[in-house]
């Protein structure tokens, strides 16, 4: 029996259309790493793929907004996705429909549009319309690489493997659009590669598109113009149980508060609140927006429990308070069961924040900051170039899991004993002609051998032969001093090693006692305060505080 898929590919040519179905040489499933490695010219390391030159679909008519429930394959394996913003068109004469996110979560597809064609209750994309054209380059601008983007149903045999095209069919069912399928098989749209060879390759996939029109509401909180907006720190867990401590604001108009990163995660909007007495209570069904093509709804949330098989925490919507108290400090009443969350129209969770702590910000003040985390090194993947990677994550918190300022936060990388020492003669795209330490986020100017990653990872890639550990050390500089992290070391087999710089001169990286917690009183330098003025910032027991 023969099975059809649906997906997105990618052909440097194409065979005459005058057969209906597309017939491929061959096929292999890959990564997209893969894709890229094996490349023309792959001895030069290849960057970000080229952008697209042009997309060759523009849609016409009149655009509405649908919801669309997929699933898609990601690293981890299948994983559904609800609620993704999808926008169609519709053309005057009422013959065609222009899709233009059919891959949620996986491609940047916002530009890039399908055309289908309505007949009665089937709308039918051509699987040989192209849609976008795309051509790879070499480090030198050389065109090594030219793909075509389509859209089609992959047909696969038997055995399960891919050997050609078809065409694509949408059930039309009053204003709700899918795939209709008649077995128990995923249907999949696969992002398809054709390289100049004619090779196929797939390499990421979405399945079982449910498309319904958007009836949410779509209106943000708008901060009022007679509102106070100060700076505070947000402090919490995050979807994942990872600890963060970041600046945001809080606005109040009266009774009302307004907070733009009690969900950092699914961005920055405004979630409302009122308060009486000392108590604030906020409203559920805010609108967030969207964040990766998803539409995001604030509700406070009371769990029961979590769903292994879902993923998703089980339980039911509440309205959560915030305590303040006279320092201004704003604290979620709650125990270890409630909690903020965003969620999709369909109901799932998206994001969640845990033990919020909300303070206002009394500016930057000496402090350790937290070691760097999951390092991850991978040597030699150009051998003949002696090329090294190292990634890691880094949040801008002390040791103590306060605030620190990212403007002020540095990282190094150590090989063995020493810190490195980066040179424009091996690094062209270097700002200067030799670095040491990075700005927290630094991308060189080719986002080529150092840069952070859109995951948030920090990426290095260096060539050097001689070491048996790579470390990498954050470093806080505030007052014309320097604090630095643990050193945090990984091998070539992963291994992980934390070694603390010595106190004084290590590799020109000075350490600097900070005050100890014994209930004194210390400036921002880090000074005894023999008197201590009112409405000053002072240090006391690691803490900066107002003093009364």
């Amino acid at each position: 029996m023969k099975k059809a898929l649906l997906f997105l590919f990618a052909a440097a040519s194409m065979m005459a259309a005058s057969a209906q179905k597309i017939t491929f040489k061959n096929c292999n499933v890959k990564s997209f790493d893969e894709v890229v490695a094996s490349r023309p010219n792959a001895s030069i390391r290849p960057a970000a793929p080229a952008k697209a030159s042009n997309a060759l679909v523009t849609p016409e008519g009149e655009m509405k907004y649908y919801n669309m429930n997929a699933v898609v394959r990601d690293i981890v394996g299948l994983m559904p996705v609800m609620g993704v913003a999808e926008k169609l068109y519709f053309s005057a004469d009422g013959k065609s429909i222009y899709f233009g996110s059919l891959f949620p979560s996986i491609l940047k597809c916002e530009d890039i549009w399908a055309k289908g064609t309505i007949n009665g209750d089937d709308v039918m994309i051509d699987c040989y319309d192209e849609i976008y054209h795309l051509e790879v380059m070499d480090a030198e601008g050389n065109v090594v690489e030219t793909r075509q983007l389509h859209v089609g149903e992959l047909l696969v045999d038997d055995r399960g493997n891919p050997y050609g095209l078809d065409d694509v069919h949408f059930t039309k069912d009053g204003d709700r659009y899918y795939i209709d399928y008649t077995d128990i098989d995923l249907r999949p749209i696969v992002l398809f590669v054709v390289e100049s060879n004619q090779d196929v390759t797939v390499f990421t996939t979405a399945y079982n598109h449910d498309l319904r029109p958007y009836e949410g509401n779509t209106n943000l909180n708008e901060l009022p113009a007679s509102a106070s907006v100060s700076e505070y720190i947000y402090n919490g867990q995050d979807t994942y149980g990872q600890d963060f401590a970041i600046k945001g604001h809080v606005g109040i108009d009266g009774d009302d508060y307004y907070f733009d990163s009690l969900l950092p995660e699914a961005g920055h909007a405004w979630i409302k609140g009122t308060r009486k007495g000392n108590t604030i209570t906020l409203e559920n069904d805010q609108f967030l927006g969207t964040d990766i093509s998803y539409y995001l709804y604030y509700n406070g949330f009371k769990t029961t429990g979590f769903d292994t098989s879902t993923g998703q925490y089980k339980g039911s919507y509440t309205k959560l308070t915030f305590s303040v108290d006279d320092a201004g400090i704003i604290t979620l009443n709650s125990s270890n069961n409630t909690f903020p969350c965003a969620f999709f129209p369909s109901g799932n969770q998206f994001y969640a924040t845990f033990q919020n702590r909300i303070e206002p910000y009394l500016g930057d003040g000496a402090a350790y900051p937290s070691d760097p985390y999951d390092l991850k090194l991978v040597t030699k993947y150009f051998e003949k170039y002696g090329e090294n990677s190292i990634s890691f994550l880094l949040d801008y918190m002390s040791s103590e899991g306060k605030y620190i300022n990212p403007d002020n936060l540095y990282y190094c990388m150590w090989l063995d004993d020493d810190i490195y020492n980066f040179n424009k003669s091996l690094y062209p795209y270097l700002h200067e002609e030799n670095m040491k330490y990075f700005p927290y986020g630094y991308k060189d100017e080719g986002n080529y051998d150092i840069y952070m990653a859109d995951d948030g990872r920090n990426v290095i890639c260096f060539r050097e032969d001689m070491f048996v550990q790579c470390g990498i050390q954050a470093v806080y500089r505030i007052d014309g001093k320097e604090y630095g992290s643990n050193i945090v070391y990984v091998d070539e087999e992963g291994n992980i090693e934390k070694v603390a710089p010595e106190n004084g001169e290590t590799n020109g990286l000075k350490r600097i006692e900070l005050p100890a917690a014994n209930g004194s009183w210390y400036d921002l330098y880090g000074r005894r305060a023999a008197n201590v003025q009112p409405g000053q910032v002072y240090i006391q027991n690691g803490r900066r505080i107002i003093a009364q």
